[in-house]
């Protein structure tokens, strides 16, 4: 896998909205990012078509 295969979707997202995000064909990877006003866990994603290797 070569780095410029992953693209970032913008923003960051907690694990619901993240879940939504998510169309079949795709991988996806999340990075942590910190935490919002509630202390829920943000995370950066990324993702790239399946088998794009």
């Amino acid at each position: 896998m070569k780095d410029d295969d992953w693209r970032r979707i913008p923003g960051l997202f907690n694990k619901r909205e993240i879940e939504q995000l998510k169309k079949p064909g795709m991988e996806y990877y999340e990075e942590p990012r910190g935490k919002d006003s509630w202390g829920q866990d943000l995370f950066a994603v990324y993702f790239k078509i399946k088998g794009g290797e």
